[in-house]
């Protein structure tokens, strides 16, 4: 059976890696981001250079109605989702570009800044596992997989907006991989292992002092979540950069959600 996949922020960054992967791979994979124009053109680009099926749903998932139609469209599609792989994400550089070399302080964040950060990088893609995960436990199969970070960013000086969002979404994580022990359905995180080279870095922020991560380490990891093989993986947290693809793991030793 080819299962299908919902990869969120699939227009840029990780989700436009880890779709290429999947589609390589054989999965199907609804492409989901906020930027339409660049989304059909992504969607389109993978397509074509992988020969897999792509669909693509343009959506801002912070706003519910959205979200729905996004849903309503893949099931329309395919007949539902298998997966998820919640990689969208808002960084602090809503408020300034240049917050790795000059730390963010707390006066310059405005409530709206707090407000998006968290719609985003928690609350939007907390709400699309909700909405999934009964229909992924009456099949008894499904798998979310979702991009956090590390400690060291969720505690770092200046991320006030992101660390925060980031760390009440490994906790849902962790909570919702409790939920589903037995089911069938596997919850799990994958995080960089460090500042990642993606355009939530913009080039204010890049210095000699930064070294950043290929993101391309994101991609094996992630699909192994979402693998057949990966079936008694719950509630494990992967550090991308420390993975390697010749020698996975058994999945119960992987370390567990949480920092």
């Amino acid at each position: 059976m080819t299962r299908r996949i919902l990869v969120t922020g699939a227009a840029g960054g990780f989700g436009t890696i880890i779709s290429r992967e999947l589609l390589r791979r054989g999965f199907r994979v609804a492409l989901v981001d906020r930027d339409e124009h660049r989304l059909t053109s992504v969607s389109a680009d993978l397509a074509s250079a992988t020969g897999g099926e792509a669909l693509a749903a343009a959506a801002d998932l912070a706003d519910p109605a959205a979200r729905a139609r996004a849903v309503s469209e893949v099931d329309a599609a395919w007949g539902g989702v298998d997966g998820i792989v919640n990689s969208a994400g808002v960084g602090p550089g809503i408020v300034r570009p240049d917050f790795v070399t000059r730390p963010i302080l707390a006066e310059e964040v405005t409530e709206e800044h707090l407000r998006r950060s968290w719609e985003t990088n928690t609350l939007a893609p907390t709400l699309l596992a909700m909405e999934l995960l009964p229909r992924m436990r009456a099949r008894g199969w499904g798998r979310i997989v979702n991009v956090t970070t590390g400690l060291g960013t969720m505690l770092r000086l200046g991320f006030l907006t992101y660390g925060p969002s980031k760390a009440a979404f490994e906790a849902a994580t962790a909570i919702l991989a409790e939920e589903c022990k037995g089911t069938g359905v596997t919850v799990n995180v994958v995080v960089p292992g460090g500042t990642a080279d993606t355009p939530m870095v913009p080039a204010q922020s890049r210095s000699g002092d930064v070294r950043l991560i290929n993101p391309e380490v994101m991609a094996d990891p992630v699909a192994f979540l979402l693998s057949e093989d990966a079936g008694t993986a719950n509630g494990v947290r992967i550090v991308a950069a420390d993975w390697n693809p010749d020698a996975r793991p058994d999945p119960a030793a992987l370390a567990p959600v949480g920092w």
